[in-house]
């Protein structure tokens, strides 16, 4: 799949129809300022996100912020700091999505109760084009996950936040693609997070053999795009394509490719502006003062071939890009698939998204936890196939020795279903979410303050 300075418009025409099925419309709101909340309503806001300016598919940089809250009164008045709970949505959907869950009503009822404390319960909406950013920074859709980062540092200024709790203040969680979010953040930045959970989500991309896992979604995804008998190139998101759509949202975050490259630094040129004069002394002159704008020096690139599982557009061989331009309109990317036309796994691509796998960043550094709480859940029934993921992390931590699971420190559980619901992917939330706010209530450093 190509990001094209002259054929983005299609693409993005299908890609935003997908959008809309499976994200949403989330510019409806109007902002809340200043952030206050009363009780019973969590505070939605629409907040601009400079990290999202310039993003290949122009998604809007507004997103969607919601903060649930557990306390006795509405943040309107003062009281003491809160931790935070940072709780990242699943695939397809945006800002709103444990609104839906009724994030508030569980908060209350279990503050109530006096099951968990005080605490903030934060989710921005990180959606994206393609349904979902994995919350990750790709030169294909955006810098997501400096996205999160900067909602963390807008908490804290904003809300009274515990900060000189330090980690013990903050934890992370998320459902579904949200869960994988919270995994990797937990990894990469420990010294941010105290404790980390994941509900139904998707831990080890091959699977508990390494070559299962989101390689099962092959034949759905030949079968959603008539392969072989159109051509693999034809693979593109559409309206009920639930596997296309989600593998190719990951490989968007996994492994795009530029498919231009310079062809030298040394070949700038003065050229190819069609308003500029004859040069003079090396200068591009225009004819009119107020047309210099546009002679900018311009490069040479061409393209460069794709691979065997690259989904792309049609290109032109070789192209100019004004340095005015360079920020503001992408060399053109694909897209690689972790298998190609015969439905074989591409090693190639695979070795990029195991890069960016929990379960093989967890073997690569086995301690990256120690000082972590973990919880970690998935139904019996999750139609993604994301339980043959959790166990395949699982066993990885057995292996290594890490065997706290179950204990004080980590706790991991294979839920079934019941009342004539199974434990699939998108069933049982407001029971899963209950135990995770528990899990990290414990967990959390609470200022001096009331408790229910």
């Amino acid at each position: 799949m190509m990001i094209s300075r002259r054929y983005a418009g299609p693409a993005l025409c299908v890609a935003m129809a997908v959008t809309l099925v499976v994200w949403g419309c989330t510019q409806g709101d109007n902002p809340v300022d200043p952030p206050l909340l009363a009780p019973g309503a969590p505070s939605t806001q629409i907040l601009g996100f400079p990290v999202l300016e310039n993003n290949p598919w122009n998604d809007p940089t507004g997103r969607i912020l919601s903060v649930a809250y557990a306390s006795g009164t509405s943040l309107d008045v003062p009281q003491p700091p809160f931790p935070v709970l940072y709780l990242l949505h699943d695939y397809g959907s945006d800002g709103k999505y444990f609104e839906r869950y009724n994030i508030q009503s569980i908060l209350e009822d279990l503050y109530r109760k006096g099951e968990i404390g005080r605490m903030l319960v934060v989710t921005v909406d990180a959606s994206n084009a393609f349904g979902g950013s994995y919350y990750r920074n790709s030169l294909a859709s955006g810098q997501y996950a400096d996205l999160i980062m900067s909602v963390v540092r807008h908490v804290e200024q904003t809300f009274r936040v515990y900060t000189q709790g330090g980690r013990s203040s903050r934890a992370i969680s998320g459902h579904g693609m949200g869960g994988y979010g919270a995994m990797r953040f937990a990894m990469d930045r420990p010294d941010l997070f105290a404790s980390v959970s994941s509900m139904s989500g998707p831990l080890s991309f091959g699977g508990s053999d390494g070559r299962s896992g989101v390689l099962n979604w092959t034949t759905e995804v030949f079968r959603e795009n008539h392969v072989p008998d159109s051509a693999f190139s034809t693979i593109f998101p559409g309206l009920g394509k639930r596997f296309t759509n989600q593998i190719i949202a990951m490989a968007v975050a996994f492994s795009p490719r530029p498919l231009e490259e310079l062809v030298s630094p040394s070949q700038t040129r003065f050229d190819s502006c069609q308003l500029c004069l004859p040069k003079y002394k090396g200068a591009c002159i225009p004819e009119n003062w107020w047309e210099f704008y546009y002679c900018k020096p311009c490069s040479l690139y061409e393209s460069v071939d794709p691979g065997p599982a690259t989904l792309l557009f049609p290109t032109l061989q070789k192209k100019r890009l004004c340095s005015d331009s360079l920020h503001r309109n992408p060399a053109p990317i694909g897209i690689d698939l972790p298998f190609d036309s015969s439905g074989q796994r591409s090693d190639l691509v695979w070795a990029k998204w195991e890069a960016q796998d929990v379960k093989s960043l967890f073997e690569l550094n086995p301690h990256v936890f120690d000082s972590t709480a973990v919880y970690l859940d998935c139904g019996d029934a999750d139609e993604w196939g994301f339980l043959d993921q959790n166990l395949g992390l699982l066993q990885a931590m057995k292996t290594a020795g890490q065997s706290h699971f179950n204990d004080s420190t980590w706790v991991w559980e294979q839920y079934s279903g019941f009342g004539g619901v199974d434990a699939g992917h998108s069933q049982l939330v407001q029971e899963r979410l209950r135990e995770i706010l528990k899990f990290h209530d414990k967990r959390f450093g609470h200022s001096p303050g009331p408790r229910p």
